[in-house]
């Protein structure tokens, strides 16, 4: 037992509640992870189908699949163009939910927290 420490004085625990995550939020992330890869197969399909017409850019003919029928010619392409949107549709939900939570989250201190220290200590000139 410490100097400071009362005999008679309970550890404070953590309250339970604020330590769960809310079950609709499970269930937003579940829909996010079958929404984001279906709707970047959409878009990759989409953008492959206007390049084809509109040439905005180049694809290199040894990425195309050929002499296999039961696969689409353009899958390679396909993959990777998939792999890019789902990686930027990914950062765009996490800016937003942190965006959100920076907005509507509760304080960062309590009123029982003591204030950040603002002392950075003295300068030492050698």
């Amino acid at each position: 037992m410490g100097k400071y420490q009362s005999r008679y004085e309970r550890p404070s625990e953590p309250s339970q509640n604020n330590r769960q995550i809310h079950p609709i939020w499970r269930g937003v992330g579940f829909a996010l992870m079958i929404l984001i890869p279906i709707m970047s197969y959409a878009l990759a399909r989409l953008f492959l189908d206007e390049n084809l017409s509109k040439q905005w850019i180049v694809l290199p003919k040894n990425l195309l699949l050929l002499n296999t029928p039961p696969l689409p010619e353009d899958l390679l392409i396909l993959i990777m163009i998939m792999i890019i949107l789902m990686l930027i549709m990914y950062a765009i939900v996490t800016f937003f939910s942190l965006l959100i939570f920076r907005i509507f989250a509760p304080p960062r201190y309590g009123p029982l927290d003591v204030p950040p220290i603002t002392y950075h200590g003295k300068s030492y000139k050698r």
